[in-house]
């Protein structure tokens, strides 16, 4: 957290994105989409940002003239949101958005995983992968219909609603599980994630090492087969139905007893 002092008080709001609560997350989604779509500026998302934190009811830019010129020489503060780089003579501002953490946990009865995706099963866990890779088409023959439709298929899959009445699932919920699993992905396949006290390097999972990688050629799906011929998690069935943190881990024994046996 960090002092923001403003028409003499002074108080501490958020300075990195895991500070914020669900709903100021949820706030700072729409603004990054709105950002990134190019309907506000990066200062004018700052200035929308810092009136959010701040619990202001409207844009502090609406009011008087003192306070106005008070906090926006501080607006700079709002720069650790953003990935701040200079392309020639442009100043390119990149919203954070990655994290381990489920920052939106619930959201109007839909519930969603827990850090880390913690909770969730292997068949959703490959789903969720085939959602990814399909997405990278998608962006790339600019099908705007068909990554909407992706998204909400995140939502889906990871966001649950007792409620028969509930509708469909809300965009920017189906928005915030597409990211929050890619970044949960992205940690798993570059950094040492702790488990149990332990740090583990997934990354061998996904190295080439003179052999095949973890999901080469048959994919998440013929990992699947390959583990249930071991006998140690059941069926495919229920391989889907085991926590994908517990496939992930015995993939990575079997990777890692792979390695050390050839030495």
């Amino acid at each position: 957290m960090q002092e923001f002092t403003y028409n003499n008080k002074t108080r501490m709001i958020p300075e990195d994105l895991e500070e914020l609560s669900p709903e100021q997350y949820y706030r700072y989604l729409e603004l990054v989409i709105m950002m990134n779509t190019d309907n506000i500026s990066p200062f004018e998302m700052k200035c929308k940002l810092i009136s959010l934190l701040l619990n202001m009811k409207c844009n502090f830019v609406m009011c008087r003239e003192s306070i106005v010129n008070e906090i926006n020489a501080q607006l700079g503060k709002m720069n650790c949101f953003f990935y701040i780089k200079e392309e020639g003579d442009k100043v390119i501002y990149d919203p954070h958005i990655k994290t381990g953490r489920n920052l939106l946990p619930s959201y109007k009865g839909w519930i969603g995983p827990e850090d880390m995706l913690n909770d969730i099963t292997y068949g959703q866990f490959v789903q969720c992968l085939n959602l990814v890779r399909a997405m990278e088409v998608t962006r790339r023959d600019k099908d705007n219909e068909q990554a909407d439709y992706l998204m909400s298929e995140f939502g889906r899959i990871l966001y649950k609603n007792e409620d028969p009445k509930a509708g469909e699932i809300p965009p920017l919920v189906c928005f915030h599980s597409y990211i929050f699993f890619c970044a949960v992905w992205e940690l798993i396949c570059t950094v040492p994630i702790p488990i149990n006290g332990e740090e583990i390097n997934f990354s061998i999972l996904f190295q080439e090492q003179g052999e095949k990688r973890i999901d080469d050629k048959t994919g998440w799906i013929g990992i699947s087969f390959e583990i249930a011929s071991s006998g140690v998690f059941g069926n495919v069935k229920q391989i889907n139905e085991t926590p994908f943190w517990d496939i992930l881990l015995y993939l990575y024994k079997c990777r890692f007893e792979s390695l050390h046996n050839k030495k």
